[in-house]
């Protein structure tokens, strides 16, 4: 976020007021703010970085035209995950069947140790796998909640339904990953 002259903060309905104004940093701290976040969620359900990074650059350019009329400032970050969802089932759409996640995507952090990256990426294909398996709807609430860090409300009103409908396709979602990483375990053993 931008920060007032105190250092603290500007909320997102500063932000916009500013941008609506004419200020051309305004944007800029937006999609500083919001960016890692419509990132995060996009790499959560494409597994591809490059993929994610266009998803992500898609969503800031929607933003920006659509930034004058945004009725609640509030509900600026349940938008961009819906415009994020929407852009990303349009990329999976045009994947082959079998297309997955991309090798060089699982492979880690770089600066970790090199059996700090062999778990990470054992765990992180055993994980995307499960996830591919999951209903769209499971696979979106998982993501949401644990990968871009949103609340049951949030996750609700970016996905336009009840927050008890988050959680049932939450609790599914997590029972059906245990189940399949249980199973991937048991065939390790």
């Amino acid at each position: 976020m931008a920060r007032d002259g105190d250092g603290v903060p500007d909320s997102d309905e500063e932000l916009i007021a500013r941008f609506r104004a004419g200020e051309a940093g305004a944007f800029d701290a937006l999609a500083r703010a919001h960016g890692r976040d419509v990132f995060v969620l996009a790499m959560g359900l494409l597994g591809n970085t490059e993929d994610a990074q266009d998803v992500a650059q898609d969503v800031l350019i929607t933003l920006y035209a659509h930034l004058g009329r945004l009725r609640d400032p509030q509900a600026l970050p349940a938008w961009l995950s819906r415009v994020c969802l929407n852009r990303c089932r349009m990329v999976l759409r045009r994947r082959r069947p079998t297309e997955a996640f991309g090798d060089r995507e699982l492979a880690g952090d770089p600066r970790d140790g090199p059996d700090a990256r062999l778990l990470g990426s054992e765990t992180r294909i055993a994980v995307r796998q499960a996830l591919l398996k999951l209903p769209r709807r499971q696979q979106q609430v998982f993501v949401l909640r644990h990968f871009a860090g949103r609340s049951i409300e949030e996750t609700a009103l970016a996905l336009g339904c009840a927050q008890a409908t988050v959680r049932v396709h939450l609790s599914r979602a997590v029972a059906r990953l245990h189940e399949a990483l249980s199973e991937k375990e048991g065939d390790d053993g």
